[in-house]
């Protein structure tokens, strides 16, 4: 069970210090041109090659890995987590190739599996929906996958970050959805809460609070801050709340799993609306906390996630 502090603070988006993260236009590049001509488990083969030198001379990635797989695995050795490292690094290697894979084959030959997805489909048509997404697994991919929805998605994220990473998934297949810039004064929360009124679906992280108002949860035993956008945006429109997960089945299969995070609090008349926002985040980092113990090296977190 978590607890909810009361601590808040307000940054705009668009003055967020981000940070460096690892890969670059030509490493990309030379995947993308392995995926074409090789295919898929030779794109994976060069992990083998990658991610050793990573793990081994490049420290910053021990560093900025080392607090969560210390609270996920607080009983292991120095070697046991170094160990762990490789196989996480690598799961992340597989992942950014896995989205690669998929802007240029779509669902083709990539199969989603939406768990209960007929309960979604009847939840967006009986009133908009925001998704709230966190940094496990294939999230871009679940978000273009919701298309077969025929609902109109709005994916909140600053559009000039990881621009590189996200081409082949952006520019190369066709658009799924609208991006909705969260870089303006407004942190994108006008335009987001516009499209929820007139019945649309919005994606928004959940799972990082930097330059977002936000509340502190429990998190793998220790306070961590979570953003309350999804919640703000939920309480000013009605919108029903999904936390969404994904995980890989076999080669070609990715799982969808979600969570309603917010109708069983709007149920409750006597919650003030702080009270509705903490109660919504809690059960969001509880389900997102029983995800990572299930699949621990696929929440992809490169920084010290209780210390922001």
């Amino acid at each position: 069970m978590g607890f909810i502090t009361e601590e808040e603070v307000t940054t705009r988006p668009s003055r967020m210090k981000r940070k460096k993260g690892y890969g670059n236009k030509l490493g990309f590049s030379i995947f993308q041109f392995i995926l074409k001509n090789i295919g898929l488990y030779g794109a994976y083969g060069i992990l083998f090659l990658v991610v050793p030198y990573y793990v081994i001379f490049r420290p910053s990635v021990y560093r900025s890995s080392k607090p969560y797989l210390q609270r996920r695995f607080p009983e292991d050795s120095f070697p046991q987590r170094y160990s762990r490292l490789f196989k996480y690094i690598f799961t992340f290697g597989q992942a950014l190739i896995d989205q690669l894979y998929f802007g240029f084959v779509g669902e083709s030959k990539i199969k989603l599996d939406f768990k209960r997805e007929a309960e979604i489909l009847d939840l967006l048509n009986k009133r908009p929906v925001i998704f709230l997404m966190s940094h496990v697994g294939f999230w871009e991919v679940s978000m273009a996958g919701s298309a077969r929805f025929h609902k109109k998605l709005n994916v909140m994220v600053n559009q000039a970050f990881d621009k590189n990473k996200r081409k082949s998934f952006y520019d190369l297949r066709e658009k799924k959805f609208n991006l909705i810039n969260v870089s303006d004064d407004y942190g994108g929360m006008i335009e987001a809460t516009n499209a929820l009124l007139r019945g649309e679906a919005v994606g928004v992280a959940g799972d990082r609070a930097e330059g977002w108002r936000w509340k502190t949860a429990s998190f793998l035993g220790s306070p961590a801050k979570f953003p309350i956008v999804a919640q703000q945006l939920a309480l000013a429109t009605g919108a029903t709340i999904i936390a969404i997960f994904t995980s890989k089945q076999g080669k070609y299969g990715i799982h969808i799993e979600w969570k309603d995070v917010s109708t069983e609090v709007f149920t409750d008349e006597w919650l003030s609306k702080d009270e509705k926002i903490a109660k919504m985040l809690k059960l969001y980092s509880e389900a997102l906390e029983e995800h990572v113990q299930n699949h621990p090296y696929i929440w992809f977190n490169f920084f010290d996630f209780w210390k922001m």
